[in-house]
């Protein structure tokens, strides 16, 4: 229930739930370093959800659609 996009050097996962709870944390894998990062994002930050999609558009992530367990 994640995405995953890749900007530059970086793979930024957006997670979406853990089967269990409905989530909306961000981190990065450097592919260089294999050093994992969470990210604190700017603008407004998506409301917990799942099965949704991402897309990267001039170096920006943007999340849309998916599922909060009641919406």
């Amino acid at each position: 229930m994640h995405t995953a996009d890749v900007i530059d050097r970086e793979i930024y996962v957006f997670r979406g739930g853990n089967g269990k709870d409905y989530l909306n944390d961000l981190h990065t894998l450097n592919v260089d370093s294999f050093i994992w990062k969470r990210v604190k994002a700017t603008g407004n930050n998506p409301p917990q959800r799942a099965n949704h999609s991402s897309a990267v558009i001039k170096k920006r992530l943007y999340i849309f659609g998916g599922w909060d367990g009641s919406k």
